[in-house]
């Protein structure tokens, strides 16, 4: 998924969802956030 957001504080919610519309399965996933030079990857859980 990307996203072009503006600057400020935003919110997305991840779908649970593949692209192929399989559910996906419980469990710790990676995200990275990229905005001007900057880089954070963080781990976060999926739950059901």
């Amino acid at each position: 998924m990307n996203y072009n957001l503006t600057a400020g504080n935003q919110k997305i919610t991840i779908p649970n969802k593949t692209s192929n519309g399989e559910k996906m399965a419980p469990g710790y996933y990676m995200v990275t956030i990229e905005a001007d030079g900057f880089t954070a990857t963080k781990k976060i859980l999926m739950i059901e």
